[in-house]
């Protein structure tokens, strides 16, 4: 098979990770496509302008099998739109491109039966729209942390941090003062590429998500779990919902939680005392911390979600749902 994933700026680095892991598992021949870069420093195959020219671009395009493109249909005016349609191609939703467009998203849905796989976890798109996607659509990047966590050590005492884009600034500032208030270190990173947020992350006990907008399980938790740590944030109980193991490690201040919601002051207590048991050598913790990286290996590893993706692109290339109400 041969797959064309194609993204603005490859939100979480998810078509990078996808078409690696295709390459890897599936054997199919899979290219990342990208318009630009940002500070994160994501890996790609083919960099609009940099090492690929349309002409090779437009070659790969016309003996694709499958277009994947990130949260919007991206180069509607280039010469390989020619080579897409809504049989041959989804929006793999991650963000804000997508939820900015939800309700135009949906009509097409409806209408033209365009298909989108959104990530389950996210409450702001998925339950929105006419989701087509049964598996987690996202990958947690495991064997780039492997390697980067080793030899990494936490810091002497409970440290609680966030990695943030500078808009979020004033929201760590608050979040600084609560948590010192409470005599736990804390730091923040702002505009650090992934492997360097990575090292450095590992560093402390507890990783916050600072931001009352962004409810839905983004990398930040994910990762902190593979690294075996706690995390918070104003997550939606709709991420608890898809995975109820997660409030063993993910302490949530969000209000829909109902009668499980936290004050942010109270979620970090349960946080701190997570992280001090965390911290012990004993065989129970020893389990934990294995447990922690055998459920993001299982529900978002890559070789799940390549293996994932590739029955579900058989169904989309068989007529997704369309099919299914038409056939005889």
């Amino acid at each position: 098979m041969r797959i064309l994933y194609m993204s603005p700026s490859d939100s979480a680095q998810q078509g990078n990770l996808l078409t690696r892991a295709m390459r890897k598992h599936l054997g199919w021949d899979a290219k990342n496509y990208v318009s630009m870069t940002s500070y994160l420093e994501y890996e790609y195959d083919w960099l609009e302008g940099k090492n690929v020219d349309e002409k090779t671009i437009e070659e790969f395009a016309k003996g694709a099998d499958y277009f994947i493109f990130q949260d919007q249909y991206v180069g509607e005016k280039s010469s390989i739109y020619k080579y897409v349609n809504n049989s041959n191609s989804c929006i793999h939703g991650l963000g804000t491109p997508l939820r900015a467009t939800l309700d135009r998203r949906l009509a097409r849905q409806l209408r033209f039966w365009d298909l989108i796989t959104p990530v389950p976890c996210d409450p702001t798109i998925t339950p929105h729209l006419l989701c087509s996607a049964p598996h987690e659509a996202l990958i947690v990047n495991t064997t780039d942390m492997d390697k980067l966590l080793q030899g990494v050590e936490k810091n002497d005492e409970i440290t609680a941090g966030c990695a943030v884009t500078e808009f979020k600034l004033p929201g760590v500032k608050i979040i600084k003062e609560q948590v010192e208030t409470m005599g736990i270190k804390f730091e923040h990173l702002v505009n650090l590429p992934w492997k360097e947020c990575i090292k450095k992350k590992a560093e402390w006990d507890i990783v916050i998500d600072p931001s009352s907008i962004d409810t839905s399980l983004s990398m930040n938790p994910l990762e902190a779990i593979y690294s075996n740590q706690i995390a918070v944030g104003n997550y939606s109980s709709w991420c608890f919902a898809n995975h109820p193991e997660l409030d063993r490690w993910v302490f949530s201040f969000n209000p829909d939680m109902g009668i499980y919601k936290l004050k942010f002051e109270t979620a970090m207590e349960m946080a701190i005392n997570a992280a001090r048991v965390m911290r012990l050598d004993t065989k129970g913790v020893r389990k934990e911390k294995k447990m922690m990286k055998e459920f993001i290996l299982r529900e978002y590893g890559e070789m799940k979600s390549a293996c994932a993706w590739s029955y579900w692109i058989q169904w989309a290339l068989a007529g997704g749902a369309k099919a299914g109400l038409t056939r005889k």
